[in-house]
């Protein structure tokens, strides 16, 4: 969840949406005609860094 409180670190847009990163997380946001039909109503994506156990 985004919040006007945040400070974003940096912002990717892409075809299908937008990638926010924060301090302590990223958020993925499919709020483009785009994202909508590649990925559907699927919302807000938030992956806390603090959850990342492994990266390929």
């Amino acid at each position: 969840m985004i919040s006007n409180d945040d400070e974003v670190l940096a912002k990717v847009k892409g075809t299908g949406g937008i990638v926010y990163v924060f301090s302590d997380r990223v958020v993925i946001s499919r709020k483009s005609i785009t994202g909508f039909f590649g990925q559907g109503i699927k919302g807000d994506k938030t992956i806390y860094f603090k959850d990342i156990k492994v990266i390929e």
